[in-house]
C-alpha cells in the first residue's frame, strides 16, 4: 500500500470538531515512508482515528481510501489481508494475551506473517531490556515491560503503515529514546509510514509531520 487518503471523516462520538483540526472533516493524504505525529489531548479521537484506519470501526462519515480503493467496500477477508500485510497497530491498551508469555505474544504475529527472523526479535528484546522476561506470562509483567513487548510485537510483521497509539506512556525518558530509535530504524529499513499519537506536540525530529486534532 502506497497511500491512505482521508476524505472529510467525522464520527458521532466527537460532538464538537476543532475547526483548526488537520484531520476531522478535512482531506489528508498519508504516504508510505513518511513520519506523522498525531497530537491532541485525551478525548479528541486519536484512538478512534487509528481504529477507523485499522477497520475496527465503521461508524463514521466521509471516506478512507487505500490506494484509491474505498475501505467501505472491504470484506472481512480483505481487512484480514490488509492487517496481515499492510497495517500494524499497537493498541493503547496493548491488547496482549495475559496468560501467554511475552515471547508467545510476539510469536503470534511473527508466525502469522513470517515477517522477521527470530534472531531479530531477540535483538529487539535485548535492545529494549526485556530479553530476561520473555518466558514470563504477560499478566506478571509491569506496564512498562508489557508496553515494550507490544512494541516488538507490532514490529514482528510486515507493514506499510505502522500505527502506534501513545506507545511510550509507561516508559522513562531513556527507554523512550531507545524505543523511538528502534522504531525509526525499522521504519526506514522497511520503508514504512509511521503514525504516532501523543497527548501533546513533542519534539520527535524535523522529519515528522504534525497532524493536530
Amino acid at each position: 500500500m502506497e497511500e491512505i487518503h482521508i476524505k472529510k471523516i467525522r464520527v458521532p462520538v466527537i460532538e464538537q470538531v476543532n475547526p483548526f483540526s488537520d484531520l476531522w472533516q478535512k482531506d489528508l493524504v498519508l504516504e508510505k515512508g513518511k513520519l506523522y505525529q498525531i497530537a491532541a489531548p485525551s478525548g479528541q479521537g486519536k484512538t478512534t482515528f487509528l481504529s477507523i484506519l485499522f477497520g475496527l470501526r465503521s461508524d463514521f462519515r466521509g471516506d478512507i481510501l487505500f490506494d484509491k480503493e474505498n475501505t467501505r467496500g472491504f470484506s472481512l477477508n480483505k481487512w484480514i489481508v490488509c492487517r496481515r500485510n499492510s497495517l500494524s497497530l499497537m493498541f493503547q491498551d496493548l491488547s496482549l494475551f495475559p496468560k501467554l508469555t511475552a515471547l508467545e505474544n510476539i510469536q503470534l504475529k511473527q508466525q502469522q506473517s513470517g515477517s522477521i527472523a527470530s534472531k531479530l526479535i531477540m535483538d529487539f528484546a535485548k535492545e529494549l531490556s526485556v530479553n530476561s522476561i520473555l518466558e514470563k506470562p504477560v499478566e506478571h509483567l509491569s506496564l512498562g515491560e508489557a508496553q515494550r513487548i507490544a512494541i516488538i510485537r507490532c514490529l514482528a510483521q510486515p507493514a506499510d503503515f505502522l500505527l502506534l497509539d501513545e506507545p511510550f506512556s509507561h516508559l522513562d525518558s531513556d527507554l523512550k529514546t531507545t524505543a523511538m530509535a528502534l522504531i525509526l530504524e525499522a521504519a526506514e529499513k522497511r520503508k514504512m509510514a509511521l503514525l504516532l499519537t501523543s497527548h501533546d506536540k513533542e519534539s520527535l525530529g524535523k522529519d515528522f509531520q504534525l497532524i493536530q486534532v
